[in-house]
């Protein structure tokens, strides 16, 4: 195995750089390089200040530690080097390095050492880039869940149950008389129901874990002059979009992300939709479709002041099984031509909203209904939240083979047709920890950073 190494800060001007190195010639490699009142090498697991010095020349004061294997990241002999933050500096350290005979590291190649040799699997190794991505702290606190293991041990939990049963039907296929009281159709029956609710539940939560890490992207729709700029930016409590008395102001979807109890949400302005000759409005409007049909929740907005036209109850039509609330604005108005009872044959009442963002009425409503309605994203999850399209898809196939095994047995199929079932399920949930996933592995590791 070759010693690598790599930057492993962003590039850029920083006070402080980090250069990691891993593999057999780690050691050697800081030894050779390292000067100071205290060795790194004779001292593991001690940060020790020195300089680095190559050929006489001092190239950078530094701090190093060595880490020897197993006990490091990748389970090698690891050594980090924290430099001055300059790209020249750390350029010239990691320069030297790579000349002692450490090789530049591919990218991901950190991590998915530590996945070869068995200090993570897959679903923790991904789980390293999603807190390096997430935009939440509620995203990176889920991110970090994954890291620690919990996917893996209701994964692994899972697998055990599906072997327990396999181990019973082998029985009972090779040594069917022998093992007739000890293997009964009802218990396997019993497990594998068991193993199908759980599966279904982190399928159910997955939409959460995936809003939580990724974001919820939420249209505002409604005819011109209802207040939808205004909407955006009450909610994103600054002025973001143009706003003004004269219909068609805003002629171009206007993307602003903000944060709901941790959870991040793409809000969209769009144009108002209605029929017109202006060709610019025309591709705003067009824009605005786009939106609708791309936005996971949509936020349709009504004025007091004004009926339902015949277009906004098509739109209504034609949005029934989406995510969406129905807001109706401005009832500060001492009168109106609008109410909820209006709008009732398209949503149910807690779908429907009253507010004011003039007034700043009914936002805080607003914004729990907006979590609530996304699936209830402030309540309690006791099972693991999967945020990684890869591992649902996994999950989905394992779920989907368990049914297939609990149909075989209830049309009293032979044991031999119901293992096959069995076993495509505990081999879909050994792909979300890694198992027999080479052919995935550049593509997870290769969206990593270098260093990582």
């Amino acid at each position: 195995m070759s010693t690598i190494a790599a930057i492993s800060t962003a590039a850029g001007t920083a006070a402080l750089g980090v250069i990691r190195l891993s593999g057999p010639k780690s050691k050697e490699i800081l030894s050779s390089l390292f000067r100071g009142p205290r060795s790194p090498v004779d001292n593991p697991r001690m940060l020790c200040y020195g300089h680095i010095v190559e050929q006489g020349e001092v190239l950078d004061e530094v701090m190093a530690v060595f880490l020897p294997a197993p006990h490091s990241f990748t389970t090698e002999d690891m050594a980090e080097i924290t430099t001055h933050g300059g790209r020249v500096v750390m350029e010239s350290v990691y320069s030297a390095i790579i000349k002692e005979g450490a090789r530049i590291a591919e990218r991901g190649e950190f991590s998915r050492r530590a996945f070869l040799n068995g200090r993570l699997d897959l679903a923790q190794a991904e789980a390293i880039l999603e807190v390096i991505e997430a935009r939440t702290k509620r995203g990176a606190s889920l991110a970090l869940s994954h890291l620690e293991g919990d996917t893996t041990r209701e994964i692994k939990r899972l697998r055990e149950e599906l072997l327990t049963i396999l181990a019973q039907m082998a029985l009972a296929i090779d040594y069917p008389e022998e093992s007739s009281e000890e293997v009964r159709t009802e218990d396997i029956e019993h497990s594998l129901h068991h193993i199908s609710v759980s599966l279904e539940e982190l399928i159910k939560n997955a939409h959460k874990g995936h809003t939580i890490a990724e974001g919820l992207r939420v249209a505002i729709l409604g005819r011109p002059n209802v207040g939808k700029s205004s909407l955006l930016n009450a909610l994103s409590r600054r002025s973001r979009s143009i706003v003004t008395n004269i219909p068609g102001t805003t002629r171009d979807t206007i993307e602003e992300t903000i944060q709901l109890s941790g959870v991040p949400l793409i809000l969209i302005d769009t144009a108002g939709l209605r029929q017109t000759d202006d060709p610019v409005e025309i591709l705003g409007v067009r824009r605005s479709r786009e939106a609708l049909e791309s936005a996971d929740m949509l936020l349709i907005l009504f004025s007091k002041e004004w009926i339902l036209t015949e277009e906004e109850k098509e739109l209504l039509r034609s949005v029934k099984d989406r995510l969406r609330l129905l807001i109706i604005n401005k009832t500060d108005l001492d009168e109106g031509r609008m109410c909820q009872e209006d709008l009732l044959p398209y949503a149910s009442r807690e779908q429907i909203l009253e507010i004011s963002i003039s007034e700043r009425e009914g936002l805080e409503e607003l914004e729990k209904a907006i979590l609530k309605e996304a699936g209830d994203l402030e309540e309690e999850i006791h099972t693991p939240l999967i945020a990684n399209v890869r591992q649902k898809v996994e999950i989905e196939t394992a779920a989907l083979s368990v049914k297939d095994a609990l149909q075989a047995l209830s049309f009293s199929l032979p044991y031999d047709y119901v293992e096959v079932d069995v076993r495509g399920a505990y081999e879909a949930l050994g792909r979300v920890l890694g198992e027999g996933t080479a052919d995935i592995m550049d593509e997870v590791f290769g969206r990593f950073c270098v260093g990582k």
